[in-house]
């Protein structure tokens, strides 16, 4: 049953996943549009009012697919890390409950969510053959890059009850960056969630073959 639901979750992650990274295009094409109409002086009315539409269909869909992705990548570390908690809780730092939570706790969502994976990354390697973390590390620059830049991108242009076109215009570059960085960090997950679903599969059937039916040694 654990090997049944770790398979069926790793394939809903690499969908998803997938599916967010071809997200990214068309929000790329529309935030290109915002930045030559916000270079002209936004003086094109219903050309800004028609992008600007846009986005905002675009930003609901991609919304409503963060909070299923997050969902079902969430699911999927919490069942890594009662998995791994069978053969080396030692190498686990978090709680299966900061797991949970390790994404939406302000600040502390810069780093627990790295720390948790990391552990989750030694833990699952098969012993005497561990596997350099370097997926893990790329993935995660990536996520923290596109975090900033699109935080930057939106610093531009709030506080302002009507920003210049300037403001637009840098904004929209800043999302662009953002949006680029977001679809290699979204298919470096997909290969994060392949590999380590792998190495937990093995371990698994490795412990349900041990013979003695004692814990795997991975501390």
């Amino acid at each position: 049953m654990m090997q049944s639901t770790l398979k069926q979750l790793s394939e809903t992650n690499r969908i998803l996943l997938t599916t967010m990274a071809a997200l990214q295009l068309p929000g790329v094409w529309f935030l290109a549009e915002q930045y030559q109409l916000a270079q002209s002086g936004l003086s094109d009315k219903e050309a800004v009012v028609r992008i600007q539409t846009l986005i905002d269909a675009h930003g609901l869909v991609e919304l409503g697919m963060r909070f299923a992705t997050a969902f079902v990548f969430v699911r999927w570390m919490v069942l890594l890390h009662r998995n791994a908690m069978q053969w080396a809780p030692k190498q686990l730092r978090h709680s299966e409950q900061q797991v949970m939570f390790a994404f939406f706790i302000p600040v502390l969502n810069f780093f627990w969510p790295f720390q948790a994976m990391m552990d989750l990354w030694r833990a699952s390697s098969l012993p005497r053959r561990p596997l350099p973390p370097t997926l893990v590390i790329r993935w995660w620059t990536l996520w923290i890059g596109a975090s900033v830049l699109n935080s930057i991108g939106v610093f531009q242009v709030i506080g302002e009850e009507a920003p210049p076109p300037e403001a637009y215009a840098d904004s929209a570059l800043f999302m662009i960056g953002a949006r680029m960085a977001l679809i290699p960090c979204a298919l470096l997950a997909v290969k994060v969630v392949r590999t380590l679903t792998l190495l937990q599969r093995l371990r698994l059937e490795v412990q349900a073959d041990d013979s003695a039916g004692g814990p795997l040694t991975g501390n």
